[in-house]
């Protein structure tokens, strides 16, 4: 348009080049706030050659109708975003929520915290307007959740000084972008106590730094959804691990096939492993995978458990296709009281868990299937299938992002809360290690799933002590430690992972350990006498 304007201003004025560059922006200027008059155009159409004013005319509509409007959106975005740092700022004394980025686990965990939270803040950053359906439907999305957006990084948004609590959510698919945003925020905010940093990563980058970042007074969790979903999961059920126990020899057997070992399966190895450590209950674990090496790297992830456990526990099946006859076969040859499918793909594990039914039924055995479904809405189809003569299938669908992203998995639930209480109980009320510290955090976490499955069974444990010093040793053999070889705590050596109260017999223990399971096990008998 200034281009048009300032060839009419040159033909029609004998003035100087800079003169007619001043008028020629004046008037791009009130062509674009719908003040310039169409008519200065036509009646000068003639000074262009004759083969080119239908073109120019044309082109002089074009831009008389459309730059008035291209004025009206820039003008209603820059109110948009104006309208949301006056919202963002009169947020104050909210919960505030903010987002890295605009994608489907952040919409999803937003979702959930809105139906928990409905007075708090949502905020989303580095949200860009695309023009396609997909960028269309999350604005949608975001409009609908009444949440606030914005351009900026996560770092550089500017919040109210006074909130309630302000909890920041990572969740990007760049890990170095992730790494140095959790800097940025714990730098920006280091000496608020109210401040909670997620980090959705389980690189071995992101946990490195985590142990030799200056996090000030910030509280910065990282986040595997998986593992909190099996713990979850567990917390929830893992009861039903033991009432299906079969009985053997006298003992009970909890016998696990694990189908695929990604993340759910790896998850749920590892935890059934310290989960399973009670008296009276023995646990076998059969290992499908289509990978070859599978063995090789859970010896070399957990070395604790295959030294512990020469005779062996753990079978694998190795570079077996699920669904082909040697799938199925040696799946024959099992009497398993809990299956897990998790291969990847939510029709495939649909697929192998409805024939596993069919296998074992054929057999007239019922083992407990769960089988891993990241679809929300398949799985809610699937809830309650049944057979053609209307009997159900009982397997239960779990792992759905509805679960894994949600405010009760990620954000102070109650298993969290638990953790915490147990933390505080082994250090002296002390709380800010608990968050500042993943082994903490996990640690705490596991035991609270452990207490409260062995505190619903009906059975009679005569020295809990005892075995939860077992449970702890098979905890740290799934996070890779081993004994370092002496109960003398100078012995402990976290970068070599070598642990020194990882002994075999509970009396060898240093007295220290000792002293506090006293402590902790005669809190625990007054709190079992106040229920009373």
């Amino acid at each position: 348009s200034f281009f048009l304007l300032l060839a009419l201003q040159l033909d029609m004025y004998e003035t100087s080049i800079f003169h007619s560059i001043l008028i020629s922006i004046h008037q791009t200027i009130r062509l674009f706030v719908a003040d310039l008059d169409y008519q200065l155009v036509q009646d000068y159409l003639f000074v262009y050659p004759m083969e080119h004013q239908n073109f120019i005319e044309l082109y002089s509509i074009l831009l008389f109708i459309l730059g008035p409007l291209m004025t009206f959106g820039f003008v209603l975005s820059l109110f948009k975003n104006v309208k949301n740092h006056l919202k963002l700022w009169f947020g104050m004394g909210k919960d505030i929520y903010i987002f890295s980025e605009l994608n489907e686990e952040s919409l999803t965990l937003a979702s959930s915290i809105r139906e928990k939270n409905p007075h708090c803040m949502l905020i989303f950053t580095d949200v860009f307007y695309e023009n396609n359906e997909r960028s269309y439907e999350a604005i949608q999305k975001l409009e609908l959740l009444k949440a606030l957006y914005f351009k900026q990084d996560i770092s550089f948004l500017r919040l109210p000084f006074l909130y309630s609590s302000a909890y920041f959510f990572l969740m990007g698919l760049d890990e170095q972008e992730k790494m140095t945003q959790m800097s940025q925020l714990c730098h920006k905010y280091h000496r608020k106590d109210n401040a909670y940093v997620y980090l959705f990563s389980t690189t071995v980058q992101s946990d490195l730094l985590l142990t030799s970042i200056d996090r000030g007074n910030v509280k910065v969790i990282r986040v595997n959804p998986e593992a909190l979903g099996t713990y979850q999961n567990l917390y929830h059920n893992g009861k039903k691990l033991f009432q299906q126990a079969s009985m053997k020899d006298n003992n009970k057997i909890i016998h696990a096939v694990l189908i695929g070992i990604g993340g759910h399966g790896l998850s749920m190895f590892k935890s059934l492993c310290w989960l399973c450590q009670m008296d009276g209950y023995q646990l076998e674990i059969d290992i499908f995978d289509q990978n070859e090496d599978i063995e090789e790297r859970l010896k070399a992830q957990c070395p604790g458990l295959f030294l512990k456990e020469p005779k062996g526990f753990i079978h694998f099946h190795k570079g077996i296709q699920c669904g082909s006859v040697t799938f199925y076969e040696e799946l024959s040859q099992l009497q398993p009281t809990y299956i897990l499918v998790a291969l990847g793909e939510d029709e495939l594990n649909v697929k192998v868990a409805t024939e596993i039914r069919m296998l074992y039924k054929r057999m007239k055995q019922f083992p407990w299937i769960q089988a891993i479904v990241y679809n929300s809405s398949i799985i809610e189809a699937l809830r309650n299938i049944k057979s053609i003569q209307g009997i159900p299938y009982e397997i239960d669908f779990t792992g759905d992002m509805k679960v894994l992203y949600s405010m009760d998995v990620i954000l102070h639930s109650e298993l969290e809360q638990e953790g915490l209480k147990i933390h505080k109980k082994w250090n002296k009320d002390e709380e800010s290690s608990f968050w500042h510290y993943e082994y903490n955090y996990l640690s705490s976490v596991s035991t609270a799933v452990y207490n409260k499955v062995r505190d619903e069974l009906d059975d009679v444990f005569v020295d809990i002590n005892k075995m939860e010093q077992r449970r702890w040793n098979y905890y740290m053999y799934t996070c890779g430690y081993l004994y370092s070889g002496s109960p003398e705590k100078s012995s402990k050596d976290d970068m070599a992972k070598l642990h020194n109260a990882l002994v075999e017999r509970y009396e060898d223990l240093n007295p220290q350990y000792d002293e506090i399971n006293q402590r902790i096990s005669q809190q625990k008998a007054k709190e079992q006498q106040s229920k009373k």
